[in-house]
């Protein structure tokens, strides 16, 4: 019997399954461009500037969640379903080409999510020349009005939120199609737009970092916001359950976190895809855009 045919009957009995579901939609998190030190905003990063809780609430919403640690290209984004860039750094400029890649991905029906900051912390200049496909412009500023930013109006996004906590964010400026789905004291602080198949959420802040993703309605507004992108109809109220922070435990001399939901994710600084895959971190291969096996549990 042939190779694939063996495979095939294998998987057919159940006896052997794939390592990643095709039809489990994949939020990826763009870390070629975020080039802070120490690293900030990915999933493996379990401390105050990480991502890590944010990733155990996207496994509850029926996503996994993934890496892209090169430029944005069609190989790169074609297996991701969500795509964040947050505050990209002056490192690895967001390119032309990669702007053309991401904008024709949306139209396609690729979902964007767009996370900047205030003035002196994100490159404006070429990240404004992204978003302004989808009629955002990040402000060079720091929006007024301190941390705690309310009431939350009730649109097509948001239905069960009061108050954000957002710490030193920028506003945005919109034209077509972009629309606010909140604004305060003058200000936008999040947008939406629509473009081809594909939307694009947008706000001048990371937001939901572990640090603040429980403060006030951090957790039931990220929830809504990607129930949104992901097209997803799960109730916030049980979605959203209080923030867990890893435990943590070492293993080979690497500080590791295990999720509650057995996922481990990786404390150290360096990043590769051989040591992802072992953490049980999906990887998306820069020069082939194929989804690296995927491991949880038992680390």
């Amino acid at each position: 019997m042939k190779k694939s045919a063996s495979l095939a009957l294998l998987i057919g009995y159940g006896l052997l399954m794939p390592c990643f579901a095709a039809s489990k939609p994949i939020v990826a998190m763009d870390c070629y461009h975020n080039t802070a030190s120490p690293p900030h905003y990915t999933w493996q990063k379990v401390n105050l500037g990480g991502y890590s809780i944010f990733a155990q609430l996207l496994l509850t919403l029926g996503a996994d969640t993934s890496t892209i640690a090169a430029p944005l290209d069609s190989a790169t984004l074609s297996p991701a379903s969500v795509l964040i860039i947050v505050n990209p750094g002056t490192t690895h400029l967001i390119a032309a080409a990669e702007i053309d890649a991401v904008d024709k991905w949306v139209q396609q029906g690729g979902k964007l999510m767009c996370f900047a900051n205030n003035t002196g912390n994100v490159e404006f200049v070429h990240y404004n020349q992204l978003v302004n496909r989808f009629g955002i412009t990040f402000n060079d500023t720091t929006q007024p009005g301190g941390s705690n930013f309310g009431p939350v109006p009730q649109n097509a996004v948001f239905s069960a939120c009061t108050t954000f906590y957002i710490v030193d964010m920028c506003n945005l400026s919109l034209a077509s199609p972009a629309t606010s789905i909140f604004t305060f004291q003058g200000g936008v602080l999040m947008a939406t737009a629509v473009k081809g198949k594909g939307a694009v959420f947008a706000m001048g802040d990371p937001w939901v970092y572990d640090e603040h993703i429980a403060a006030k309605d951090n957790t039931k507004g990220i929830t809504e916001v990607m129930n949104w992108l992901l097209g997803n109809q799960t109730p916030v109220s049980q979605a959203a359950q209080p923030a867990r922070r890893p435990i943590s435990k070492t293993a080979n001399g690497v500080h590791q976190a295990v999720l509650p939901n057995g996922r481990a994710v990786c404390h150290s600084h360096a990043f590769t895809a051989s040591a992802s895959k072992a953490l049980g971190v999906v990887y998306i291969n820069g020069s082939s855009g194929k989804v690296e096996e995927q491991t949880t549990g038992g680390h």
